[in-house]
């Protein structure tokens, strides 16, 4: 994307708010997006949503720390959300199934978000879009990802408290940041979003699964036999 001498100052002040947060955050960025990235041509979005677990097996009620990469593989830079769940943008969230047996485990209802339509679209007291923006989303170029940790635990499902071997899988979906709705975060600035340099990536992917197990803890007996 060429530059030009005519680009607003709200945009201006939006590229900078970009570049001192990829600075504060490199770690979170990377070129590669795995040896086992196909190369994709002809499509401007397409992303890959991968779960891992540093941990194959788990205690009974241990929670389970989930590493969750969004990959661009398309042919053009989007934005993805800055988180994966919660109540702070709605219009993303990753949803996380469990299977035991080959059977769906019940896990949590689906929440909604509060009401974020606090300013109008004219109200001088909204902040600037750039001072927002970088909370909520940033940009994947073709060939980066986004990383975060995702926890479950038996809050979430109970059946982890019972030892077994378990499949998770998430399904990760995205209705991007236009939208007017009250579960907008950015709701009042849809017009100035209508002029981002790149558009949110909207759909819905499935994850990779993953196996986990909850191993049964020993007792006091079984410790002091293994002496």
């Amino acid at each position: 994307m060429k530059r030009t001498e005519s680009k607003t100052s709200w945009q201006r002040t939006l590229s900078t708010g970009f570049l001192l947060f990829f600075f504060a955050f490199p770690p979170m960025f990377d070129n590669n997006c795995g040896a086992h990235q196909e190369r994709v041509h002809g499509t401007a979005q397409k992303i890959n949503v991968r779960i891992s677990s540093a941990k194959a097996k788990v205690q009974p009620g241990e929670g389970l720390r989930l590493r969750v990469e969004i990959c661009n593989e398309g042919s053009e830079s989007v934005y993805v959300a800055t988180t994966f769940d919660g109540p702070d943008n709605a219009l993303a969230r990753l949803k996380i199934s469990l299977f035991h047996n080959g059977s769906p485990v019940d896990g949590p209802k689906e929440t909604s978000a509060g009401d974020y339509g606090r300013y109008a679209a004219d109200d001088h007291r909204r902040p600037p879009l750039a001072e927002l923006f970088s909370k909520y989303w940033v940009a994947l170029a073709p060939g980066h990802f986004y990383g975060g940790e995702f926890v479950v635990g038996p809050s979430s499902f109970p059946q982890l408290n019972a030892p077994g071997k378990y499949m998770v899988r998430g399904t990760y979906a995205s209705g991007g940041f236009l939208s007017e709705g009250m579960n907008n975060p950015l709701a009042s600035y849809v017009e100035e979003l209508g002029r981002m340099p790149y558009q949110a990536w909207v759909g819905e992917v499935e994850t990779n699964p993953i196996w986990i197990e909850v191993v049964k803890q020993r007792s006091a007996g079984e410790s002091g036999a293994q002496h």
